[in-house]
Parts: structure tokens; sequence; C-alpha cells
């Protein structure tokens, strides 16, 4: 509880927040060094797992008691990590790159689709990180960011849908951690709202669906449900 362990502290969970808010992850793999110790660490949604501390120098000078093998734990913790594919490393299976041309699709959606409101083509353009009031010298605006690249989100139908810059997001680093998108189905041609988040899996925590069913009706009117999934 020394101050530079509490800023140390501080400092990693920022990082481990930064990388769950911009990144699709269900989990990290952390490493925590201190001197001539470290620690691992395993991080998703609901814990923090930690090792217990050990040497990874190999200067035979070291006053650390820690036999040999101990010495190599950190090789071997890296090596591993450097076998491990995308999913055991904590990427989100069902999210994965979009192509160029589902962006020029929703940003020709966004722009030409005439069923949109000018609030859900203002929505669909923040997703895409496009200032449509720019030059177009290909015919399509250039992101202004890289920071939030298109992605397709894979549905258990096949199907997917594109997701780009959060409209609203979390801070938090534990928790529901939800984030909420605008969305685009190139297959029903339909703008979604979409609210993506890590719900208690706790039998007296209710669904939020079955909540629904509580409201009352003259005083909430809830959106349509296009689907709901359960991962």
């Amino acid at each position: 509880h020394t101050d530079g362990g509490l800023e140390a502290l501080e400092q990693l969970c920022k990082h481990l927040s930064i990388i769950f808010g911009r990144q699709h992850r269900t989990h990290v793999l952390s490493l925590y060094v201190y001197r001539d110790s470290a620690r691992m660490l395993y991080v998703d949604r609901d814990v923090c797992v930690v090792s217990a501390p050990f040497c990874y120098t190999t200067d035979p000078d070291s006053k650390s008691d820690h036999t040999s093998l101990e010495r190599h734990v950190l090789h071997r913790y890296l090596w591993r990590l450097a076998q491990m594919n995308n999913k055991q490393l904590g990427y989100d299976p069902t999210v994965t790159s979009a192509t160029n041309d589902d962006f020029q699709a929703m940003f020709r959606f966004a722009v030409s689709s005439p069923g949109l409101t000018p609030y859900v083509r203002e929505q669909l353009c923040h997703a895409l990180c496009v200032d449509v009031t720019s030059p177009m010298a290909t015919g399509y605006p250039i992101p202004t960011t890289d920071q939030w690249p298109l992605k397709r989100v894979a549905r258990p139908n096949g199907t997917y849908v594109l997701i780009g810059r959060p409209k609203w997001a979390s801070p938090s680093l534990f928790g529901r951690c939800t984030r909420g998108y605008v969305t685009y189905d190139q297959f029903k041609q339909e703008a979604y709202f979409m609210k993506d988040s890590w719900r208690v899996d706790h039998p007296a925590v209710k669904h939020e669906e079955r909540r629904r069913g509580f409201l009352p009706a003259r005083e909430y009117r809830p959106p349509t449900r296009q689907c709901i999934y359960s991962v």
C-alpha cells in the first residue's frame, strides 16, 4: 500500500481499461514487473487472477533465494504467449475485421437510404468516423481516425452486422462494461442500435428481457427488439 505501489496499480488498471474499452476482448493476459520479481495476471470482465511473485533474473549474484527452474518462469511464460492463437489471447472470435466493400456499403446506406432520419444518418457516419462535409477524392470519405476500425459481429444464423465507433461506452474496467453501437445490417438493409454488455449470470439477477414485462406499458415504451443473444 505504498505510494509507488498504488501508482503502479493505477497505471496498470488504466492500461487494462483502455484495452477492454477499445478492443473486443474476452480477457487480457498481463505481466507486472518490479525490480527482479514479476507477477502474471489474468483479467476478464469478472475477476483478476494474480500469480505469486517469482524472480525472473538470471544474475547469479542475485540475492533472491529462488531456484534455477523458477528463474526461467518468465521465459516459458513469454514463449507460451507467442504460441497462443487469438482466441487464447483473449480476442473475441465472433468479431472480425470488415472489408473496404463493407465500409463503402455502410457509407452508401448512411447517406442515400431514404428511410433514415437525419439523426440516424449522423450516428452511422459517427460510427464510420467520417466527416461527410470533407472532400471525397475517391467518392468515399477517409476516416478521421484509425482508432475505431469497422468490424463484423457474427450472429448465430450465419449473418453479421457492422459496427465501428460506439455511440457510448462505459469506462468501467470490471462489471457490465456496456457499449452501445449504431450498427448496419447489409442483409436486411437496416440500421439498429446494439447493446453490448457482460451481464451478471446469477439466479438472483433477472435477465433484462424479463424485466421489460414488469414495466407499465403506459409509462414505458420499449424499443422493438430485433434479436437477443447470450454467449
